[in-house]
């Protein structure tokens, strides 16, 4: 019994990470590192051995960083990064994590969870979560 509690995966992933997020954004954890740098922030976030750059250009160019500090997805090593959308002010807050093969088999969605919204996509050998109000 406590093998299949151990080595159980929930038949629906991407609906347990959208709900981790969502709970992890909603309880507005102060940053450890406060930077509107991504360099700066994996500098001081050394223990994450993954790019910490924004996922697009167009990300780049939506959201302002505002700081970052670690966290965990289904028990992985995470940044959560707090962003703020440029066009409305509004805080939202990016996760990445390296590619595993779990997160690699989701497809991308958006679900709300809660009263947040929560996209969930890949790119490269990256993991994304975006968590917004």
């Amino acid at each position: 019994a406590l093998l299949t509690i151990f080595l159980w995966k929930p038949s629906n992933l991407s609906q347990v990470v959208a709900e981790e997020i969502a709970k992890n954004h909603s309880e507005r954890l102060p940053m450890e590192i406060r930077s509107s740098d991504y360099q700066e922030v994996a500098v001081k976030l050394n223990q994450i051995k993954f790019s910490l750059t924004p996922p697009s250009e167009e990300f780049s160019r939506q959201f302002t960083l505002i700081g970052g500090r670690y966290c965990s997805i289904q028990n992985e090593l995470a940044a959560q990064l707090r962003v703020q959308e440029n066009a409305t002010g509004k805080m939202h807050t990016l996760y990445i994590t390296p590619l595993t093969d779990d997160f690699s088999a989701l497809q991308e969605t958006t679900q709300t969870v809660k009263g947040v919204k929560v996209r969930l996509w890949t790119e490269g050998d990256r993991f994304f979560g975006l968590a917004s109000p």
